[in-house]
């Protein structure tokens, strides 16, 4: 957010409603939790597209 001009206090909030929105209690079931801390937006559609490959392959 920083990097593309985002100002602190909008920063701020975004972090503070993401806490809120993203609290996992509130989502529900999930297919997978990935972290995306050290990944590219590449990499992660890359990992999510396995795994889903991986769980459609096992139904089978």
């Amino acid at each position: 957010m920083r990097s593309r001009g985002d100002k602190e206090d909008k920063i701020k909030q975004r972090l503070e409603n993401d806490i809120i929105d993203f609290d996992k209690r509130k989502i529900g079931k999930t297919d997978f939790v990935v972290n995306t801390d050290n990944l590219s937006i590449s990499e992660v559609a890359d990992l999510i597209f396995k795994k889903y490959n991986e769980k459609l392959n096992s139904l089978k």
